[in-house]
C-alpha cells in the first residue's frame, strides 16, 4: 500500500482517528506536526495511542521553513499528503502548507 502523510499543526483524536483509520487500510503513516512533545495531561492520553512515527519538524509552518525541511521529508518515500485542519477557526493553511502542496505536485 502507499505511504502517507498526515500533516497537522496538533494531534488531535480526529487526527489519531484519521490516521488510524489510514493504518487499517494497510498503509504506511507517518504524521507531521509541530505540537511540542512537552504535552498537557489531555494531550499525553493521546500520545500514548500514537503507533506511527512522528515528526517534529516544523515550529512556524512558514514556507521557508517547508522548502528547507522537504528534502529530509522525501527520504521517507512519501507518496500521499493529507493536510488536517482540526479547528476551521483556529487552523488555517500556512506558507507551509502551500509550499509542500506545490512540492509534492511537481515529484
Amino acid at each position: 500500500m502507499a505511504k502517507v502523510a498526515v500533516l497537522s499543526r496538533t494531534i488531535t483524536s480526529q487526527t489519531l482517528g484519521f490516521a488510524q483509520a489510514l493504518k487499517m487500510q494497510r498503509h504506511e503513516v507517518i504524521l507531521i506536526t509541530s505540537q511540542d512533545s512537552a504535552l498537557n495531561a489531555n494531550e499525553l492520553s493521546l500520545s500514548e495511542e500514537i503507533e506511527f512515527p512522528v515528526l517534529r519538524c516544523f515550529h512556524d509552518w512558514s514556507a521557508l521553513e517547508a522548502i528547507k525541511h522537504f528534502p529530509k521529508l522525501l527520504t521517507h518515500g512519501i507518496q500521499v499528503w493529507h493536510f488536517v485542519f482540526s479547528d476551521c477557526d483556529l487552523d488555517q493553511p500556512h506558507g507551509a502548507h502551500f509550499a509542500i502542496a506545490q512540492l509534492a505536485k511537481v515529484v
